[in-house]
């Protein structure tokens, strides 16, 4: 539903697109149709191509991904379900809050896969997979969720002996720009 909403809302007001572009990656979206959709509206916000419901179809078309981003019934859909834009941010933070979870998923899957393997590098590439999808995961979380996470993190990390420090954003840009690390660092 999210994924939807996000999607129409660009259909109401192009200029919705920017808070896209900040906050979401085609990867983000569950269905491929939607990340086609979703990569034809950033490839036409960025060479300045109006959008509307007939340039989207046609940059799809153009693509060859018209008939596999869904067809005329999908994008038909999305002009149905146009609504208000007022709810955008938190569309975009379930569409973002969804995708972590598969990410965390998907690199679970891979450290099962990776632990019947006999390819050496297997284990290696797959805890670095799961390594990513914890930060990636950690960048979502609000201050008070980031400073439990790191702290337990941290914690770990001494009973490993891990030798890389945890960095935390703060959810706060423009701190997190002043930040040595690029935000909080947890300590030894």
């Amino acid at each position: 539903e999210a994924e939807r909403e996000v999607l129409s809302a660009v259909l109401v007001d192009a200029s919705v697109i920017e808070a896209l572009t900040k906050g979401l990656v085609r990867e983000d979206f569950y269905g491929q149709g939607h990340q086609y959709i979703f990569g034809a509206l950033l490839d036409m916000y960025a060479q300045a191509v109006p959008i509307d419901v007939v340039t989207l179809a046609q940059a799809l078309k153009d693509r060859g991904q018209f008939e596999q981003a869904g067809g005329a019934r999908s994008i038909g859909e999305l002009i149905n379900r146009a609504g208000t834009i007022k709810n955008i941010d938190a569309y975009i933070a379930i569409v973002r809050e969804k995708a972590s979870r598969r990410r965390v998923l998907e690199a679970g899957e891979a450290l099962i896969a990776a632990a019947h393997s006999t390819y050496d590098g297997a284990l290696e590439a797959a805890l670095e997979r799961m390594d990513r999808a914890k930060q990636a995961r950690a960048e979502l979380l609000t201050p008070t969720q980031s400073w439990k996470w790191a702290t337990d993190a941290n914690m770990d990390s001494l009973k490993d002996d891990a030798p890389r420090p945890i960095v935390v954003s703060s959810a706060i840009d423009a701190l997190d720009e002043h930040l040595p690390a690029g935000g909080f660092e947890g300590g030894n």
